[in-house]
């Protein structure tokens, strides 16, 4: 790895170190609006670690409409999965 990769890493995870500040460390996912933006914690299972995402208000607005459909979804497929078990 170059210098420059290796400088880019560096700051990327002094970047989501400082974004981190923003949470209370016991927090696990948690959404939060700062000055008109949105910063997700979340849990990278790659990485290993929390991470934090950032949104504007339109992105935010796709990413809950698409997560709740999503979530209703896998609601949907548990229930056939469970009426399945039932027979």
């Amino acid at each position: 790895m170059n210098m420059e990769d290796q400088n880019k890493i560096e700051r990327k995870l002094r970047q989501q170190k400082f974004l981190l500040t923003f949470f209370d460390p016991v927090d696990d996912y948690k959404e939060l609006e700062v000055n008109g933006y949105w910063l997700i914690k979340h849990w990278n299972g790659v990485q290993k670690a929390w991470r934090v995402s950032i949104f504007t208000q339109e992105t935010f607005k796709n990413y809950k409409s698409c997560g709740q459909q999503t979530s209703l979804l896998t609601r949907a497929g548990e229930a056939e999965v469970s009426e399945y078990k039932k027979d």
